[in-house]
């Protein structure tokens, strides 16, 4: 009975490679049809969910994550669905995480690390609505790292944007809103 759950995630990995990777230039009256193909796709994984297999639907969502990242650059964007794709991905993997709580500090590390090498703000904002699900030893573990890439930051420059700099900031600022922090301290280090 496994083999038919298996093949499914694997069409739905093609389908969703097939749907969402570009290997031309999409154009403004391109992106309209695009996007409604990728939601659909997106809504195929969703039902992983409901059929009782929350994790192909995590691990399908966030490998929809990595090719719609892949995908900038290569459509006209400005009606913003890149945006709402990404968004509606996201919330299937936090819908899969809750259905059936993976490893909580695998996922941690995952949020984490996602959040920081994101060009596109990729699960930044998942405080806390991950809160539950990571739990005490989770929420832990992805205190731990932020604080770690927190440290880790060269003196601030005088001028200038620094992507990482700013992710790693949010999330330190989403970890003091927390009402229960892990630790007491979580007054934002003066970096």
């Amino acid at each position: 009975m496994r083999s038919r759950p298996a093949r499914d995630e694997h069409a739905l990995r093609a389908r969703l490679e097939s749907t969402i990777k570009i290997s031309h230039y999409v154009d403004y009256r391109a992106t309209y049809p695009y996007f409604e193909d990728v939601h659909e796709a997106l809504d195929a994984v969703a039902e992983l969910v409901d059929a009782d297999l929350p994790g192909v639907a995590a691990e399908l969502a966030e490998y929809a994550l990595d090719l719609l990242e892949s995908a900038t650059g290569m459509l006209d964007d400005s009606r913003s669905g890149l945006g709402g794709a990404m968004s509606r991905a996201q919330e299937i993997h936090l819908n899969a995480c809750a259905a059936s709580p993976p490893n909580p500090t695998a996922l941690a590390e995952m949020l984490v690390k996602r959040a920081l090498t994101s060009d596109y703000e990729v699960f930044r904002t998942v405080l806390p609505d991950y809160e539950p699900i990571l739990g005490p030893a989770g929420l832990a573990r992805y205190q731990e790292l932020v604080e770690q890439a927190w440290q880790a930051l060269p003196s601030k420059k005088r001028y200038g944007y620094d992507r990482r700099r700013s992710a790693i900031t949010y999330l330190m600022e989403q970890l003091a809103e927390l009402t229960e922090p892990v630790r007491s301290s979580m007054d934002l280090p003066s970096h």
